[in-house]
């Protein structure tokens, strides 16, 4: 990723050790009959992709609907809920999507699905002598406990963002601020590099900077005399780019598609704008040491459907020759959000296809022609997936693998995958402020425009000067991922960038008695114990409000309130706020906090906090002091009313001299010899109510 602050870092696969990564094959759940997803299917990758790219496209979303397929037999089937899926897929141009899909099934449902690539050798060759069996050596990486895994040669490699590199000379690093955030290269790959955009890390500016003032790092993938198309043009963001682009880069020729065109609210009165500004900055360059003026600037807006292959191939063919085609930025992107048990075939197909059926068609459209960049805007997402967001992590995952593709067959391409931006307009406009604070959540901090377009310029320089297909420019909260490394709820691709310490695991935990574990915190009980523990011997009224205050309290959080004041326990969760997202949410943090196996539908199962509280506690504590004594009751009325004694430490001495007495017989009575204690004694020690507490107390030591 690209940002502010100390070091920037990237996607590796680091190497587990051997004592992790060892465990029976039985640790390994549906492996099977998932293994090689593409294989199974008939898809694999068309090498070259000119004149096939459709085919591709179907294979994508072939793929996509068998995993997700998967994904929802398996999260339905109640058998499943003490085991792990593992779904084998490469991350080429059909394999890609099935692990963003899958990306965001995991953070809906953590624990639930493991991610695996191998070489290749996981079935079809004899293992060496002494070597694990392909099916053991891949049994020992899921039973790592980490979510996505390599298997490459017998080693086994976990996915990490780590840090890196300092970017190429004239990135305009000087005007990201250094603030808490931090930057990372994705390169999926084994050559890494990262981005230190602190101002120490500039270069000298004099030697970077090209007459007319554009950082010549910087602006030598825009050639100034040709055309740089930009679709999905009508978006928020890609508005801003446009501007970037004339003013900073010195773009003077833009082609702006959406599937409106010049009918989208404002685009005439942005063409005009665009216009005015290159011919500002024309005149500018013509006034400097470049000397003479170019050709008049042009901007041109164009109703075209990218994922239209008649369509875009008309308007890339009255492209003036003059002024050819020499860059690609593409923006267009749809949402659909959803949690992954409630998507079907149709909603993936229709967020999969502006960026996958768009980015084909650019690509074989174009592959004949001498481009300087093809930029493709993807998403963090892709990455590491999202609640609600499993078909748009899958279709920017696919563009993260088209880039990898293209830089293989020795095309240019980058495809950033952008974090949050703090513009609240087109998609990010729909974007509430739960949803913004659940995205904050997960370590992503929402960035302003200045520096996302800085991070543009960073990011591309970057990616054609080291040839990097997949950069992130994303502002982390590093504060918030602290946190989580100090609650041990660190997501793992975070864990070489904020640091943590080993925990000891179960066995049933890790699948590998006293190995290191995946949590990443130090000393961390299992799952619930702590909860347990305070609820073991208290009376069922206080169990329900210790349960109720824990259902509150996370609920709170995640409605991003202060405080469980706006929480009333007998108000309807849909009521407070809560949709599917922040439903699965709030099952999660409850599921981590009790260790019980909670049902996605739980908030809607029982729709209020009450209900949900009485519900953990039949979970927790199903034959706890529901059937105890009624003493139990009378005690706890008992401290109750002692809590209101006065504070006058002759009173209080007097009731503790009671109190220890009343004990000492109590404990008395247990002796041996205590069955043939008169009925009267043991009903001294029977009371059922405080009142004859209190008799009892007065009958025994008088008044006070």
């Amino acid at each position: 990723m690209l940002g502010g602050g100390d070091d920037v870092p990237e996607l590796v696969f680091a190497p587990m050790t051997r004592a992790r990564a060892r465990a029976g094959i039985e640790e390994v759940a549906g492996l099977q009959e998932t293994d090689g997803l593409q294989e199974a299917d008939g898809l694999r990758e068309t090498d070259g992709l000119q004149g096939t790219d459709e085919n591709v496209a179907e294979a994508v979303r072939a793929a996509a609907h068998r995993a997700l397929e998967l994904v929802q037999a398996w999260l339905a089937d109640e058998r499943s809920e003490a085991s792990r899926l593992v779904i084998v897929a490469r991350q080429d141009l059909v394999g890609a999507p099935v692990w963003g899909l899958v990306r965001s099934a995991q953070v809906e449902n953590p624990g639930r699905f493991v991610l695996l690539e191998t070489d290749g050798a996981h079935g079809e060759e004899r293992p060496a002598a002494g070597a694990a069996a392909p099916w053991e050596a891949m049994a020992a990486a899921v039973a790592t406990g980490e979510p996505q895994l390599r298997l490459c040669a017998g080693e086994v490699t976990a996915a990490r963002l780590v840090r890196a590199a300092a970017p190429p000379a004239g990135t305009r690093a000087d005007v990201i601020p250094d603030t808490a955030s931090d930057a990372t290269v994705d390169a999926t790959a084994t050559t890494h590099v990262t981005v230190d955009t602190s101002p120490d890390a500039a270069p000298d500016a004099a030697s970077d900077v090209s007459p007319d003032g554009t950082s010549a790092a910087v602006g030598a993938a825009f050639d100034p005399n040709g055309t740089v198309l930009v679709t999905g043009a009508s978006g928020g963001l890609a508005r801003l780019l446009a501007r970037h682009l004339v003013v900073e880069r010195g773009v003077r020729h833009l082609l702006l598609t959406s599937r409106r065109g010049p009918a989208a609210d404002g685009m005439p009165e942005l063409a005009a704008e665009l216009t005015e500004l290159a011919r500002a900055a024309e005149r500018a360059r013509a006034a400097g040491p470049a000397g003479a003026a170019l050709s008049d600037p042009s901007v041109e807006v164009v109703a075209c459907d990218v994922a239209d292959r008649a369509q875009l191939a008309k308007v890339l063919a009255a492209v003036p020759a003059d002024r050819p085609l020499t860059a690609v930025v593409h923006t267009a992107a749809e949402l659909d959000d959803g949690v992954v048990h409630a998507l079907n075939p149709e909603r993936i197909d229709r967020v999969l296809r502006p960026k996958v059926d768009g980015a084909l068609n650019l690509h074989a459209l174009t592959a004949h022609l001498d481009l300087s960049a093809f930029v493709l805007f993807s998403s963090l997402s892709g990455t590491l997936g999202g609640a609600g967001l499993a078909n748009y992590s899958a279709a920017n995952a696919f563009l993260d693998a088209l880039a990898r593709h293209r830089r293989a067959h020795g095309l240019p391409a980058v495809s950033l995958a952008w974090g949050l931006w703090e513009q609240r307009s087109g998609m990010a406009g729909r974007l509430s402020d739960v949803d913004l604070a659940r995205m904050s959540r997960v370590g992503a901090a929402p960035m302003p425009a200045e520096e996302g377009l800085a991070l543009f310029d960073a990011a591309t320089a970057y990616g054609a000067a080291y040839g990097e297909p997949v950069v992130v420019p994303a502002r982390l909260d590093t504060a918030e991922l602290r946190s989580q490394a100090a609650a041990g709820v660190l997501p793992p691709l975070f864990r070489s960038v904020v640091r943590t310490v080993p925990v000891r695991r179960s066995l049933a935990a890790s699948g590998a008695q006293g190995t290191e574990g995946a949590d990443g915190a130090a000393g961390a009980e299992e799952p619930g114990s702590a909860l347990a523990a305070r609820l073991a011997g208290v009376a069922r009224s206080e169990q329900d409000r210790l349960l109720l205050e824990l259902v509150r309290e996370q609920a709170a959080s995640v409605l991003g309130h202060p405080s469980t004041d706006e929480v009333q326990g007998n108000r309807a969760f849909k009521d407070l706020g809560l949709d599917s997202l922040t439903a699965v949410e709030l099952r999660n943090r409850l599921k981590r906090a009790t260790g019980l196996r909670l049902a996605p539908t739980l908030v809607f199962d029982y729709p209020t906090p009450v209900a949900l509280a009485q519900r953990l506690r039949t979970e927790l504590v199903p034959d706890g002091p529901e059937n105890e004594p009624a003493v139990l009751a009378d005690l706890e009325r008992l401290e109750a009313a002692l809590s209101d004694v006065a504070s006058d430490d002759s009173v209080r001495d007097k009731v503790a001299a009671r109190l220890q007495a009343l004990l000492w017989r109590w404990e008395d009575s247990r002796s041996p010899g205590s069955e043939q204690q008169s009925t009267e004694e043991k009903q001294e020690f029977d009371p059922s109510s405080d009142e004859e507490m209190f008799a009892l107390i007065d009958e025994e030591f008088g008044d006070l």
